[in-house]
């Protein structure tokens, strides 16, 4: 790793000094802003914004102002400040921003933008017996496909030339932050409008329907009520032979806010909570589920519940990315240095896609 020390000895490789001293502007910004913790060994770490355009700009001192930063504006390294830095505080907001949906849900990857069927598989057959000689059978893997595409959500921000001169970190701190929160925010949008929306499956019925056997009778978050999903949702038959289920765990409650204290007793207490039962009794739920709460639940419905099982081991809902994106917004500097601003556009591609309704269960209580 890099240690800012280095910049002080002789270069030994001129392109790798380049990015030593563009990666210790970048970090020196990012000091300044508070979101890096101060190293005394930058040597850029007391630089404004200004004076780093001086730096760069290739001009004799006494320069003007506006012509000093329209010329750095023209070299990379500069470019490389204004979007380099902004884009790390893009990642930092969508890191930061707490939404249940990475444990709700499996993680896709799209090549690109066209239409691709996503299938959930069965589970693999049981093994025969093959008897001395004999021929092993090829396996049949039956699978139920949905169709998944990408879409492109962004947004363009701009930083003023006078921000620069004024030297406002804000400037480049504040928006690419809360943008970041706003592309983890789209995705948890789009993860629950699955939920509530009830989309059609590629058999022409909604995804939670009678005849896909997961929507449970009404009730209110209990001992009771959660086993019987527990059941409903392990009791699932393979597509391709009915005589074999599923076997799939619940993994979590996705719940409302208002649900979520008595969510949190029901995993934790061994008495009952549903209307009218008093005596404590052995809790039937093993093995543990997570509560996980959120409030966008509550202005649709703050009765609804959802269970859905563990993504790691069975598909339910599936958020795609492009693939290398990592799964995260990206930012990009938009040309046209003469103008006044300095814009960037944030964006994300990503699908969110129900695969199996075998995996999703709904309790409709009141």
């Amino acid at each position: 790793m890099t240690t800012y020390k280095e910049l002080l000895n002789p270069p030994t490789n001129a392109e790798r000094r380049l990015e030593q001293l563009a990666h210790a502007r970048v970090d020196a910004v990012l000091m300044r802003a508070g979101l890096l913790p101060n190293d005394e060994t930058n040597p850029y770490r007391d630089r404004s914004l200004l004076e780093h355009a001086r730096d760069l700009s290739g001009l004799k001192p006494g320069a003007a102002v506006h012509e000093t930063i329209r010329a750095a504006q023209s070299t990379s390294q500069y470019q490389h400040i204004l979007s380099a830095g902004p884009a790390r505080v893009l990642q930092m907001g969508f890191d930061e921003t707490p939404e249940i949906w990475p444990r709700m849900t499996s993680r896709g990857v799209l090549k690109d933008f066209r239409e691709y069927p996503r299938v959930a598989m069965d589970q693999f057959p049981a093994l025969q017996k093959v008897e001395e000689g004999g021929f092993y059978e090829a396996v049949k893997r039956g699978d139920y496909g949905q169709i998944a595409a990408l879409g492109t959500f962004g947004r363009i921000f701009s930083v003023t030339r006078e921000a620069i001169i004024n030297d406002d970190l804000n400037a480049l701190v504040i928006a690419p932050r809360d943008a970041g929160r706003a592309a983890k925010r789209l995705v948890g949008d789009l993860v629950h409008a699955v939920l509530t929306d009830n989309p059609l499956m590629s058999d022409g019925k909604a995804l939670f329907h009678a005849d896909h056997g997961n929507i449970l009778s009404p009730a209110s978050i209990s001992t009771d009520s959660v086993s019987a999903m527990r059941a409903a949702m392990a009791l699932q038959r393979d597509f391709i032979d009915p005589n074999r289920v599923t076997n799939a765990r619940l993994g979590a409650l996705v719940v409302p806010v208002a649900q979520s204290d008595r969510a949190a007793l029901v995993r934790k207490s061994q008495s009952t909570l549903g209307w009218g039962f008093g005596d404590e009794e052995l809790m039937l739920i093993e093995g543990g589920f997570q509560i996980l709460p959120d409030a966008r639940l509550d202005i649709i419905s703050d009765r609804a519940w959802y269970g859905v099982a563990d993504p790691k081991r069975f598909s339910g809902i599936e958020v795609g990315f492009l693939e290398g994106s990592s799964g995260r917004p990206r930012l990009e500097i938009l040309k046209g240095f003469d103008r006044e601003t300095v814009d960037f556009k944030v964006s994300l591609d990503c699908s969110v896609q129900a695969l199996d309704w075998r995996n999703l269960a709904v309790n409709n209580d009141g």
